[in-house]
């Protein structure tokens, strides 16, 4: 998963460091960061096996922000998902 950041990192341009922490087994999370012009950029890379969709409040059209559908389901991340 690392090599992915890494090549995003690249493609960024300029000098930008990459920094990858693995959360658990199958869940990286990489931060890169570049000066000029500032940017940080997160990178989370998860295991397919391991990605579980929850919808708000257990209903369709319902609000529950991500935070609290994450803490609900006991989930390491927790990603906006209604734009893809």
């Amino acid at each position: 998963m690392a090599i992915a950041a890494t090549v995003l990192a690249s493609l960024v341009g300029g000098v930008a460091t990459a920094e990858a922490v693995e959360v658990e087994p199958g869940v990286e999370w990489t931060t890169i960061v570049r000066q000029r012009p500032a940017e940080r950029i997160n990178v989370l890379a998860v295991d397919p096996a391991r990605v579980r969709g929850v919808l708000s409040n257990e209903r369709i059209a319902r609000r529950e922000r991500v935070s609290a559908m994450a803490r609900r389901v006991q989930a390491v991340a927790g990603v906006n998902g209604g734009y893809f």
